[in-house]
């Protein structure tokens, strides 16, 4: 059907379940989980966001990526809320204390998140059992995030990394 034109080939993220079907062609860009806090917040990782207030609109791939990773650890429905309607939406309201928690599925150096690194009033928050999350999600992978890759070039001697997982 490829061949003669009556179907076209699909595109989906990784980080959404495609389906029996669905093989994967070909992979674009490798989106990373990233979860971020205040510098003094008390969290100190995902398995401790019970009651926690989470940046992150409740649509989307974003949205699905977060409550996989939360069934890994069970706390979907201790979660507090969730706060913003869009991305910007919701780092305004992290970056007003509206929220102690952050979550973004996207490509290493985005340069939204760079600003909010560069800030300085943020830290990354380790998202443990990684590796394990491969056993019911194939596209995911345990990935380690230098905090230079955030950081002004002449700051990047930094190698301190945190687990996290990516979506291939």
């Amino acid at each position: 059907m490829l061949e003669d034109g009556r179907a076209q080939p699909p595109a989906a993220q990784t980080d959404i379940v495609p389906g029996p079907t669905a093989r994967i062609l070909a992979a674009l860009h490798e989106d990373t989980f990233q979860l971020w806090v205040l510098k003094d917040s008390p969290l100190r990782g995902f398995a401790n966001l019970r009651g926690a207030r989470i940046a992150l609109a409740q649509s989307g791939g974003q949205f699905q990526s977060f409550i996989r990773v939360a069934e890994q650890f069970r706390p979907a429905a201790g979660i507090s809320s969730f706060i913003g309607s869009y991305d910007e939406d919701a780092d305004k309201a992290f970056a007003n204390g509206r929220a102690d928690a952050i979550f973004r599925v996207r490509a290493l150096g985005k340069p939204s998140i760079q600003r909010l690194v560069q800030s300085g009033r943020v830290r990354f928050l380790p998202i443990e059992h990684a590796a394990a999350m491969k056993i019911k999600h194939p596209a995911c992978a345990p990935a380690a995030i230098s905090e230079g890759v955030y950081l002004p070039f002449d700051r990047r001697d930094s190698i301190d990394a945190t687990r996290l997982v990516k979506g291939k």
